[in-house]
């Protein structure tokens, strides 16, 4: 076999497998949701806690998880935006979901992750990797709220059968500023914002209106301005037409007197 004959071999080869390797395009019945969250004017310093004298932690010192701003880019952390279907929210038909093990950690004297996203179906795992005992404590509305004694080691596991209207609070009994969040969801369309602000919910129908609801621990969201625009969120809540593929509402400016 001469050289060109074994290149149009190796080439034939490629070109079998290039569609393969080729990411599938958007389908045209979904679309996603971009957006940034930004602190506006000077971003605050961010706090240590005070932990009880004498406990030593071995990841240092613990910072105040309630408001992280970026110092850099003025991203706000821990925003949390979900489609919204409850008063006033929009009507969803969810997906089957079998169910997955989500995972809450006790880790260094605080709860990773501070946001844990699930949905109805899902199991809660809590599990204790510290050397100390906790009592954490799930505040649900409308799943039974639970309280685990956990040493060292200890495993436990909570169903979340219901649909929680808010962030649920989780607080440990013990070590009180230890502090999280759960959202559980009747389906898959939510995020958290990441350490610059940055959140993207894909999988969305396409071609209809959606009412999101956005969620900060320390904040309370009513005029904020939108890609330079200002508009009025109440109690959060803002509505969009989604358009098949990206759709980015670009940065969202939040006042700094909407944080308590």
């Amino acid at each position: 076999m001469d050289r060109m004959q074994r290149l149009a071999r190796a080439f034939g080869y490629w070109f079998a497998i290039v569609p393969f390797l080729v990411p599938s395009p958007v389908r045209a019945d979904e679309a996603s949701l971009r957006m940034r969250f930004v602190f506006e004017g000077t971003p605050p310093d961010q706090k240590q806690l005070r932990v009880l004298q004498g406990l030593i932690v071995p990841a240092g010192p613990l910072i105040d998880e309630r408001l992280i701003v970026d110092p850099k880019s003025k991203g706000i952390r821990n925003v949390i935006v979900r489609v919204h279907t409850g008063i006033r929210g929009s009507k969803l038909e969810p997906k089957p979901h079998e169910g997955t093990r989500k995972k809450i950690v006790l880790s260094n004297y605080r709860f990773e992750p501070h946001v844990l996203l699930a949905q109805v179906g899902d199991t809660l795992e809590v599990i204790n990797q510290d050397p100390v005992f906790h009592k954490p404590a799930f505040n649900f509305f409308n799943n039974e709220p639970k309280v685990f004694d956990m040493p060292a080691g200890h495993k436990n596991a909570v169903a979340l059968s219901r649909v929680e209207p808010g962030a649920v609070s989780i607080a440990d009994n013990i070590f009180p500023w230890m502090k999280a969040y759960v959202v559980v969801s009747e389906h898959p369309y939510a995020a958290v914002s990441d350490k610059d602000g940055n959140i993207q919910i894909d999988g969305l129908p396409a071609g209809r209106d959606l009412v999101f609801r956005a969620i900060h621990e320390s904040a309370r969201f009513g005029n904020v301005i939108v890609a330079g625009r200002a508009e009025a969120w109440r109690g959060g809540r803002f509505k969009i037409h989604l358009e098949a593929g990206e759709n980015d509402l670009g940065e969202v400016v939040i006042p700094k007197q909407a944080f308590n």
